[in-house]
Order: C-alpha cells, then sequence, then structure tokens
C-alpha cells in the first residue's frame, strides 16, 4: 500500500514558513535581522554581474585561443620569428628549471641553442619541454650539466622545481 506524504510536507513546510516569520518579525531583534537579510541580498546583487563578466571575457579570451590554434592548422609556414621563439622558451624556463637565468637561450629559424650550467636532473625535461614549443624545428644542447650545485656560482640559490611533470614531443631532433 502506497503512502501519502504530502500532508506531511505541507505540515512541515508551513511550520518552516511560520519559525522563519517568527525570526524576522521578533520585536526585540527582527529590524536587525531583516537589515542583515536585505544586505546580504544587495551583496548578492552585487558580485553577480561581477561573475558573469569575468566569466563572460574568460569564454571569450579561451575562443580566441581556440581560434588562434585552429587558423595555425591552415597557415603554411607556422615559422615565428626568432625573438618571439625565444621568449616562448624563456617563459617554459621558469617553470622546468631551478635556475632558469643560467641557461642561455639562442634562436635561429627554428632551432633553439642552449647552453650554460644546469642540474643533470632537470636536463632532459628541460630539452624535452624546448622540443613541444611550438615554433621549435631543432634543439641544439650545449648545457653544461652538473650533478649539484655545489661549486658552479650560477646554479646556488634557486627554486625546487622536481614536482614539474613535462611530456616530449617525440617527433623532434636533439643533437
Amino acid at each position: 500500500m502506497k503512502k501519502n506524504y504530502m500532508p506531511v510536507a505541507g505540515a512541515l513546510a508551513g511550520f518552516g514558513a511560520g519559525l522563519a516569520a517568527m525570526y524576522m518579525l521578533d520585536p526585540d531583534r527582527g529590524a536587525r535581522r531583516r537589515a542583515l537579510a536585505m544586505d546580504k541580498v544587495k551583496s548578492v546583487g552585487v558580485k553577480i554581474p561581477r561573475v558573469i563578466s569575468g566569466r563572460k571575457q574568460d569564454i571569450a579570451n579561451k575562443t580566441k585561443g581556440v581560434i588562434a590554434e585552429a587558423s595555425k592548422l591552415f597557415q603554411g609556414d607556422d615559422r615565428p620569428p626568432d625573438d618571439v621563439l625565444q621568449a616562448r622558451v624563456r617563459s617554459e624556463l621558469g617553470r622546468i628549471v631551478s635556475h632558469p637565468r643560467a641557461v642561455d637561450v639562442r634562436a635561429s629559424n627554428g632551432t633553439i641553442t642552449l647552453s650554460g650550467p644546469i642540474l643533470k636532473a632537470e636536463e632532459m625535461q628541460l630539452v624535452n619541454t624546448v622540443r613541444s614549443i611550438i615554433g621549435v624545428r631543432n634543439v641544439e644542447n650545449k648545457l653544461e650539466v652538473h650533478d649539484s650545485s655545489a661549486d658552479v656560482p650560477a646554479l646556488q640559490g634557486g627554486t625546487d622545481r622536481a614536482d614539474r611533470h613535462y611530456t616530449a614531443n617525440p617527433g623532434r631532433n636533439v643533437h
């Protein structure tokens, strides 16, 4: 036999509405509670347009990025200028190596030359990441590999980047 819970639900809803009315219409503290409730409603009213505006801008930026990536597929020459390519590589260094200023980056016709001191644990991750950057055709590895930063002034201090994981684009050559 099926039970009908509608009368119970209606009674509970009415009871809840009564409690809310008593809470808000209380002669001692009701005015304060109503004022606080109105402040919260106004606050939400101010925040919602900001959130929506931020989301619209985020979607617009992502759309521009997708369009830019898609347009690259249809362009014949995808080689960026050397200075742009060098800047792309430089921007990745800080995410990969603990001493990005110690690494010298040169770009020439899609070939990136890496030189300077680097820790052995970071070398392959750097080379693999550079190979995967759009526009990089080749990577020349002229890095001075060191097992530790001891006795290498350029490798003193720095930030540990061991928690970063990057994968290589296997279709590129490393010399």
